[in-house]
Parts: structure tokens; C-alpha cells; sequence
């Protein structure tokens, strides 16, 4: 919500100056992943693995813009924040269930 806000901000020193504004979508999703690195001594990488990093990457291409859209397990965490999300479904590629999110727009003007 914090990074939403900035954005706000920003978006009215971009438009007073004629500049494009910013339009994020913030996705979460909350459970267990898999973090190691990958590769060999000559090149290394590390990556994120798991169903909830792909369940994140998919809730990203729903998000509109100025907004967080999370699923089930995040909502459950963020009790003192759920007041201004509004629940969702959303069809998913790779899913043939629509999955439950829960989503906070915030107005682009203030």
C-alpha cells in the first residue's frame, strides 16, 4: 500500500511535468518455496521454485493497474489491512479451478 502511495505521489510530479505515469499491479501469494542456487562453478544462478511462486506469477497477469491482488493464504495474514480488499475469482491459465483472491485498488487521484 506504501509503494501504491508513492506512486500516487509520483504520478502527479509526471503529470504536471507531462512525463507517462506509472500504473503497477502488486501480486502475492504466501506459502512454502523452494530456494537454491542452480548450475555449475562456472555459472551460478539461484532461483525461487514452488506452487505459490507460480500461483504470484499468474495473479500478475490479472492485476490491474494500481493494484494488489493476493490469494487466500496472504488474505488470511493481513488481518488488519482486509478492510479494503474485495474478493475475487479469477480463472488462472494452468488451473482448471477459478482461484479466490482478494483484491485493493487504489484511486489513482487520491
Amino acid at each position: 500500500m506504501k509503494i501504491l502511495s508513492a506512486v500516487r505521489e509520483l504520478n502527479r510530479q509526471f503529470h504536471e511535468t507531462g512525463k507517462p505515469v506509472l500504473e503497477p499491479g502488486i501480486d502475492i501469494s504466501t506459502g512454502p518455496v523452494a530456494v537454491g542456487i542452480l548450475g555449475s562453478t562456472a555459472r551460478k544462478s539461484s532461483s525461487v521454485v514452488g506452487h505459490h511462486v507460480n500461483l504470484a506469477a499468474r495473479l500478475q497477469e490479472h492485476a490491474e493497474p494500481i493494484e494488489i491482488l493476493v490469494d487466500e493464504n496472504t488474505y488470511r495474514e493481513i488481518v488488519t489491512y482486509q478492510k479494503g480488499f474485495r474478493e475475487t475469482s479469477i480463472q488462472l491459465k494452468g488451473l482448471a479451478d477459478q482461484v479466490r483472491g482478494f483484491a485493493y485498488r487504489m484511486h489513482r487521484g487520491g
